[in-house]
């Protein structure tokens, strides 16, 4: 892992590479500006005026250090005249990209990443390792056992949670719950308050990041025909006779759209069943079919999927986090319903 001695080398050759337009003058290490020490100001020149660059130095970009760094790095630019602040670091990932622009604050890292979003000079690079590690970062963050865990913050943002709490109530060993928040913490994603609980900082961004690598796999969906052909009389033999034989349900996509927030017709019906497939198809006397089938039957990737399931008239509905990761990903006008799932019941 390089240092943040070594990148502090690198810097004015980082800045020169990336950012052309900038003349560098001069350059001062760890400046007194009244009780703030940035790592370093640059002055430089561009289309004729003079800046003074605020460089805050990680060797590590996660979140969470940009979030740190944030109070340095503003504070100091607002203290000097024509001051722009910029954060350093080896590798930055999309989500610490983000909260840069939210703060006004320009980055670079060795990976090829830049912003700078001056009236006189505005950069935008994203480098391919940004995308190939983000990818990463999030496919180990959102791993089956950890959605759990994201699942039930998802559904309370507000609340705060002790650990142990959200261990139990996420049935994850302790251990592993203590890893999955240092990986959210470290990403920006949770605070802790003076007592040590926690609660999401940004709700929305975590969905979105979930949303953007989630998916159905093919290979879990078994589609059948029924004789029945109104989706809504069908959905009321599939509640009726499953619950009569104890079987674990959860309608989703449409069909469970349909019964949280309305917004468009449909014919298919979806749902996450556990048991044995093909004694749940006779008992609901479906049909096998090569193609076009109307009724799809899901194996849930964890039991999670059937966390806060909600029973409305009479049938049960995955959580309002899981029906919209579901229906972000469906093909036929899924992104739509998702959205207005997300306007009207999980409204952040």
């Amino acid at each position: 892992m390089i240092s943040e001695k070594q990148i502090l080398k690198k810097v004015p050759t980082l800045i020169k590479e990336n950012i052309p337009a900038f003349k560098l003058k001069k350059i001062v290490h760890q400046p007194k500006i009244k009780e703030i020490i940035p790592d370093m100001i640059i002055d430089v020149e561009m289309a004729g005026k003079k800046r003074k660059i605020v460089v805050e130095v990680k060797s590590r970009g996660f979140p969470s250090q940009i979030l740190q760094s944030i109070p340095v790095l503003l504070k100091a630019a607002s203290m000097i005249k024509n001051g722009y602040p910029i954060f350093i670091s080896d590798f930055i990932s999309k989500r610490g990209a983000a909260i840069c622009k939210e703060n006004n604050i320009g980055y670079i890292d060795l990976a090829g990443n830049c912003y700078v979003g001056l009236k006189e000079v505005y950069i935008e690079k994203i480098g391919e390792e940004q995308i190939k590690r983000t990818r990463s970062i999030l496919k180990k963050l959102f791993s089956p056992k950890a959605t759990r865990i994201i699942r039930a913050l998802l559904e309370e943002p507000e609340r705060l949670w002790g650990i142990s709490e959200l261990s139990q109530t996420s049935e994850v060993a302790l251990g592993y719950t203590h890893e999955v928040m240092a990986k959210l913490l470290k990403h920006g994603h949770i605070i802790r308050d003076e007592k040590k609980r926690i609660h999401l900082s940004r709700p929305a961004e975590l969905l979105n990041d979930w949303a953007g690598q989630y998916k159905i796999f093919p290979e879990s969906i078994h589609s059948y025909y029924s004789s029945m052909k109104n989706p809504q009389k069908l959905m009321k033999k599939v509640a009726y006779v499953l619950k009569r034989n104890r079987t674990a349900y959860c309608f989703t996509l449409h069909a469970g759209a349909s019964l949280v927030a309305p917004f468009m017709r449909f014919n298919d019906v979806h749902f996450y069943y556990l048991g044995e497939l093909k004694t749940i198809v006779r008992q609901l006397e479906l049909e096998e079919i090569e193609f076009g089938g109307t009724v799809h039957l899901i194996e849930p990737y964890d039991k999670g999927i059937f966390y806060r399931k909600q029973t409305i008239e009479g049938k049960n509905v995955v959580c309002n986090t899981q029906l919209y990761l579901d229906l972000n990903q469906y093909p036929t006008r899924g992104k739509e319903q998702a959205e207005f799932l997300r306007k009207q019941r999980i409204k952040y």
